[in-house]
């Protein structure tokens, strides 16, 4: 993992900046001529059928030249996760060629964020990575975490393959949305999408682009000799150890416990939006690098109890102060004050968000006990 990060350091800013904004082809190579109707077929198989048209064919063009530096830095990122991808579409019964979807969703970055709020490998928005179950808050952003988004992603991709029973009809349905997609069919009276593509504003560009992009891709990725794309780098795969901690615990602790630093842990966890596991998660899964897991179980547990540090959320209500929550909650005023950098303690606002310390894990029980039958005991409004 750290070789890789090095590796990859001086093309970070180029990769974040081409794929959060999905624009990198130039101007040059918009498709104002219309498309042939002949098409060149490459392969069949099972999965995603390869050809090769006018417009795949200036991708490949674009691939082998101004982007080719580009390309080789892509495929070697994909020799780092593609085994976990490809572990979990087996799984779930999808296409291998699928794999290689992240070349143009993201560059197999988890933490790269489009300008329409999509994040993580698969380019998630909100409300659907949500609908397929990624937990999405101030604490953690599970469009980023590679497992469950993969596999969110692979459930995702069936559904529109279940809708459409056409893989490049459902590209363009992950792309733009099936609504989108369905309104393109009724209007062109087509399920063909190439039909579809070359029909005036059936779907927007991006999206005629989208699947023209990735099947240039996977024609590169089937046939890399024939596009001079050899010798290709390869990188170790991802691999990690998991440990279960029961309540929210800084990042600092397990990192010090598994005898590595934090920057390995975010590596790891790029889902983990603060210095902490989210808070009342029973029992949640940290990734931690392989081979640290019997150090955080021998170091972890040399930590009493009585001593362990966890944090709850506190959103401030009308009449809170600094020393009332410091009452409730059995902490110094001054910790509170210190973990939020609370300039003025008289000025905390409504519905801020505060971070409170509670030490030892049964005082954190007893708390959130406390509290639930006050909530419950509360007339409500």
């Amino acid at each position: 993992m750290k070789h890789f990060k090095l590796f990859i350091t001086a093309v970070m800013l180029l990769i974040v900046c081409t794929i959060a904004y999905a624009s990198f082809i130039p101007s040059s190579l918009t498709f104002d001529a219309p498309l042939s109707d002949l098409t060149k077929p490459v392969s069949t198989t099972d999965g995603v059928p390869l050809i090769i048209n006018q417009q795949i064919e200036k991708y490949l063009i674009y691939y082998k030249t101004s982007a080719r530096k580009w390309m080789r830095v892509i495929l070697t990122r994909a020799t780092l996760y593609s085994d976990i991808i490809r572990t979990v579409f087996k799984e779930e019964g999808l296409p291998e060629e699928l794999t290689y979807l992240p070349i143009i969703e993201s560059a197999y970055s988890a933490s790269v964020t489009s300008y329409a709020g999509a994040s993580g490998m698969w380019q998630f928005m909100p409300e659907t990575g949500r609908y397929y179950g990624l937990s999405c808050n101030w604490w953690v952003d599970e469009r980023r975490d590679l497992r469950k988004s993969t596999r969110a992603a692979a459930k995702f991709l069936k559904d529109l393959y279940r809708q459409f029973d056409d893989w490049y009809l459902a590209l363009a349905a992950y792309n733009a949305g099936p609504g989108r997609v369905r309104r393109a069919m009724k209007e062109t009276g087509s399920s063909d999408f190439w039909t579809i593509a070359r029909t005036d504003d059936a779907l927007p560009e991006q999206t005629k682009n989208y699947v023209a992009k990735y099947v240039a891709a996977l024609i590169i990725v089937r046939h890399q000799k024939q596009y001079n794309f050899t010798n290709i780098v390869s990188v170790k795969p991802f691999e990690f150890d998991t440990i279960t901690v029961s309540d929210a615990t800084a990042l600092s602790v397990i990192a010090a416990c598994c005898e590595t630093n934090i920057e390995a842990l975010y590596d790891c966890n790029p889902e983990l939006l603060q210095w902490a596991t989210p808070p009342q998660y029973p029992d949640y899964e940290v990734k931690i690098p392989k081979g640290t897991r019997e150090a955080f179980l021998k170091n972890y547990a040399a930590i009493p109890e009585t001593n362990r540090i966890t944090y709850r959320e506190h959103i401030v209500q009308s009449g809170d102060s600094i020393w009332e929550m410091a009452k409730t909650y059995n902490v110094p005023q001054d910790e509170i004050i210190l973990l939020n950098n609370i300039k003025d303690p008289r000025l905390v606002q409504l519905h801020q968000r505060l971070i409170i310390p509670i030490q030892g894990l049964d005082n954190a029980k007893k708390i959130d006990a406390l509290l639930h039958d006050t909530a419950k005991n509360t007339p409500q409004p």
